[in-house]
């Protein structure tokens, strides 16, 4: 596991991983208090999370998801890479 301030980053060797971000602080963000990716052998599925309860999360479609990472100006685009990398297995 990765931790830098409001980030987590877990690989799950093998198989993927899941980054959740802290973004409440900041409304570009909005109207996610929490950012979670997780990448899985069936591709990458993400969820803002707003409130507590099923009803408090969006689960994004990828072009939502596409949108949404142009709209916050995140690059997630060196996760894949160091994934494959180092923890892909054989």
């Amino acid at each position: 596991m990765f931790r830098v301030g409001g980030a987590n980053l877990n690989f799950i060797p093998a198989h993927g991983y899941v980054l959740t971000l802290h973004v409440g602080s900041d409304e570009r963000y909005g109207p996610a208090r929490f950012f979670v990716l997780e990448r899985t052998p069936k591709g990458l599925e993400a969820e803002l999370w707003f409130g507590s309860g099923p009803e408090g999360v969006i689960r994004l479609r990828p072009d939502h998801l596409k949108r949404y990472l142009t709209r916050t100006g995140l690059d997630l685009s060196g996760l894949e890479p160091l994934f494959k990398d180092r923890f892909a297995g054989p």
